[in-house]
């Protein structure tokens, strides 16, 4: 890499650091505030209140983090017409904060050894969302349909 490239490499990373430091100084909680103020890693945790400050008004569901054991991820090819234009829906609302693809999640059950059994589970489309933070990104993913109010 030559020093030209390299040099405005470092500015880009020197500006993207002064804008999380900024978000956090601003909207970060007390925990993200004492660990960027005390040295300790931050960058992680950075990410996480920085995509659900985008995504805080989202009128979309969540995906929970279960007991359910994601086995197969891969791109919705044959979506429905409500699954894409919650798609659109997603991606308008993001802007140029993100990206919002479909994908379909195939899941199976653990037992209560945590190993998964083979003759149950399901598959469902969901909405995977990429935020685009400045120190990186996150994903999360929704289910295709509206919260209910």
């Amino acid at each position: 890499m030559d020093e030209t490239k390299k040099t405005r490499k470092e500015l880009e990373e020197a500006e993207n650091e002064r804008k999380a430091k900024e978000f956090v100084a601003q909207h970060g909680s007390a925990l993200l505030k004492a660990r960027l103020a005390e040295g300790f890693d931050w960058e992680a945790l950075f990410r996480q209140e920085f995509a659900d400050a985008v995504l805080a008004d989202l009128p979309f569901e969540r995906v929970p983090a279960g007991e359910d054991q994601k086995i197969d991820i891969r791109s919705r090819t044959t979506p429905t017409l409500p699954e894409i234009q919650a798609r659109r829906k997603i991606q308008k609302f993001l802007g140029k904060n993100g990206t919002a693809g479909l994908v379909w999640v195939e899941y199976t059950f653990p037992d209560d050894a945590g190993y998964s059994r083979d003759d149950e589970g399901y598959s469902r489309c969901e909405i995977e969302i990429e935020i685009n933070t400045p120190l990186g990104i996150v994903r999360r993913r929704y289910f295709p349909s509206e919260k209910k109010s």
